[in-house]
């Protein structure tokens, strides 16, 4: 690696909290993040194929794919298309690339994958569709979205979701550890890591590397405008004692609807009315001054299934889950919402709990497909742009997550961040 000048760039990361609430959205509408635009899209998932559970990236050129699938509430068959768009390491589009720069083969193409759900009370159609693939290849790598719009109207959208090409040329050796800020040691959790990039040839690694680093897949809390702090021919090292930082947090809450008839651990009762399931879990409390358990999750994440049938994705059925957390007294300077994977790690509108005098708990209700689900109960402060997940489930050096550094190169010559580092590491502190 050569090193030439030195130039210090602060990117900025702004990501959007709130969902607009409309029957048809334009472009101008757009956002580069996970989002359904329309309330009968419902359980949109992006993941590598046959692989449900993992971060939504895969090698280029390696013949991986993903699957992009969605369920549609609505009664009639509608035709949707699925094109991509190229972003930079902060989800913003790359103006520098065309549609053809990236994509070989056709540019847009019609989810052609559909079928009716099967023995459901709740109807509906599951849509799906795998890429890439011979007739729709991607050529660059780097960060992307897909956009789902309806009619052939690409200004019709109704999904958008990211996912990511990497094309490893650098090494990551990370490290681990509890924060080395002795105030924070029990209550975070330190993300150092060496770069290698004798595979690359660099001018100037500080403009011309980003690195983001993620807990639990979860962007809204994601680590960005990191610095070297050390620079061999071969190597740069970012050490750091507290902007590599993150809150510990804790084991996500969860409860297991693959049955809608047995009563599993979490669940209260169930109830038939008007046709649709309702799900009572039991009442949540505030974890933040208790003792730190351990029990195993899936890092915020949710796993369709159900435990009689063949088909999850199509023979699993929706349920009205009621959530409640005791709390006395409420909030006076911000909201509460339930948040994971099952709200597309967005914090929805229809998320947001309600707080309840009598029961003195918050409490709100959401549609969900049948499985097994994580959650937490996150805060939103007035006038601020990141939640916190801390408040009601609290911080311990303890709990495991799964962390991601991803590695962005574009050379001072460049006209699109090419991704050429991924890693992932999960905490086992205890």
């Amino acid at each position: 690696m050569r090193i030439l000048f030195f130039l210090l760039i602060s990117p900025l990361f702004l990501f959007s909290q709130t969902a607009e609430d409309s029957s048809y959205y334009s472009d101008k509408y757009l956002r580069y993040d996970n989002h359904a635009y329309k309330k009968n899209i419902r359980t949109p998932l992006l993941h590598p194929k046959d692989a449900p559970l993992s971060f939504p990236v895969i090698a280029l050129n390696s013949g991986q794919q993903f699957l992009l699938s969605f369920d549609d509430l609505s009664p009639n068959i509608n035709n949707y298309t699925y094109t991509i768009i190229h972003c930079t390491p902060d989800w913003k589009p790359t103006t520098n690339l065309f549609t053809s720069d990236y994509i070989s083969g056709y540019t847009e193409e019609n989810i052609s994958g559909y079928e009716y759900s099967f023995n459901t009370f709740q109807k509906y159609i599951h849509y799906s569709i795998a890429f890439p693939h011979e007739n729709f290849q991607i050529s660059k790598s780097g960060n992307y979205i897909v956009k789902v719009y309806q009619d052939y109207n690409p200004e019709n959208i109704v999904l958008t979701m990211r996912f990511m090409m990497v094309d490893a040329q650098f090494e990551i050796q990370p490290t681990l550890r509890p924060s080395s800020i002795p105030a924070d040691q029990y209550y975070k959790h330190e993300l150092d890591f060496n770069l290698l990039t004798a595979q690359k040839d660099i001018t100037d690694p500080f403009s011309e590397i980003k690195v983001v680093l993620l807990q639990n897949y979860n962007w809204s809390h994601a680590i960005t405008g990191l610095k070297p702090r050390f620079i061999s021919n071969e190597s740069l090292n970012y050490n750091y004692d507290g902007e590599n930082n993150f809150d510990a947090g804790n084991e996500w809450r969860y409860f297991d609807i693959r049955s809608l008839t047995y009563q599993s651990e979490r669940i209260l009762n169930y109830e038939f009315t008007d046709g649709i399931y309702h799900t009572l879990l039991k009442p949540d409390d505030k974890r933040n001054f208790k003792q730190y358990r351990f029990y195993g999750d899936i890092d915020g994440e949710r796993s369709i299934e159900v435990q009689v049938g063949n088909r999850s994705e199509i023979e699993a059925d929706y349920s009205y889950v009621h959530f409640k957390l005791n709390t006395i007294p409420p909030l006076k300077d911000g909201n509460v919402y339930v948040f994971g994977q099952l709200t597309n790690w967005e914090l929805l509108p229809e998320a947001k709990m309600k707080y309840n005098e009598e029961a003195k708990a918050y409490e709100n209700t959401l549609l969900l497909k049948q499985g097994y689900y994580n959650y937490k109960y996150v805060v939103l402060r007035d006038k601020e742009l990141k939640p916190d997940e801390g408040y009601y489930e609290g911080n311990f050096y303890q709990t495991e997550n799964v962390y991601q550094v991803l590695v962005y190169f574009k050379s001072v010559v460049g006209d699109y961040y090419q991704l050429l580092g991924t890693s992932l590491v999960k905490s086992a502190l205890r």
